[in-house]
């Protein structure tokens, strides 16, 4: 073996690496005659979500109000994440540190564009009008940007 060649391959794979190969498992779609989940016929009474994501990368959730998008026409029901812990379990993480990572937030915001609410609608316009009628109040805490300043003893604390 030469230091070139890859490092445990044999032969019979070594074949494929850097040639061309002919695609044999997707003709329907390089014909344009794939399917996809959204030309799929939507089932009558089928209800939709809209998300409503955070502006902020770290903030605390003083208060988030339901009730005006609650009161909307075709809205079934809103989420927030108090309701979400009620309900289910947190999300397994892949640290080994105490900490829980919700399908949303729940208490505080740690990144921009995390779920804040989810609103249930008949159709999904009506759960996107509804998104407007959610009221969320944050309280803007410290962001650390550098790696290096996040091992500092006064950095902001994400997950306490």
């Amino acid at each position: 073996m030469t230091a070139l060649e890859p490092t445990g391959l044999n032969s019979k794979h070594s074949n494929f690496i850097g040639k061309s190969q002919a695609r044999v498992e997707d003709e329907a779609l390089l014909r344009g005659l794939g399917r996809y989940g959204g030309d799929l016929a939507t089932p009558p009474g089928t209800l939709h979500a809209a998300v409503l994501r955070s502006p902020h990368a770290h903030a605390r959730l003083t208060s988030v109000n339901l009730p005006q998008a609650l009161d909307m026409p075709g809205v079934h029901g809103v989420l927030k994440g108090e309701y979400v812990k009620r309900w289910e379990a947190p999300f397994a993480v892949g640290v080994r540190q105490p900490m829980e990572h919700w399908c949303v937030a729940v208490d505080k915001v740690r990144y921009v564009g995390e779920p804040v609410a989810v609103v249930i609608a008949e159709s999904r316009y009506f759960a996107e009008d509804a998104l407007d009628a959610v009221r969320v109040d944050y309280e803007i805490l410290l962001v650390v940007i550098d790696p290096e300043d996040a091992l500092g003893e006064a950095a902001a604390v994400l997950h306490d």
